[in-house]
């Protein structure tokens, strides 16, 4: 395995747990106590975090080729 490889599962892994973490604390009661417009940036952040993890995963997919 090259060295940029490496790296990009590295970073694919690290976003997963934070998509992780965000998923948790959005299912969570704190969630629920903050501002609507606060809520809704969560949940953008969340979609655009899972459009990166997306494009992470199909690079990684390629790496055989």
């Amino acid at each position: 395995m090259l060295g940029y490889q490496a790296r990009l599962i590295e970073e694919y892994d690290q976003l997963v747990l934070k998509i992780n973490a965000l998923e948790t604390f959005i299912k969570g009661g704190v969630f629920e106590t903050l501002d609507i417009r606060q809520q809704g940036l969560l949940i953008a952040q969340l979609d655009a975090m899972g459009a990166y993890a997306h494009c992470l995963e199909v690079r990684i997919s390629y790496f055989g080729e």
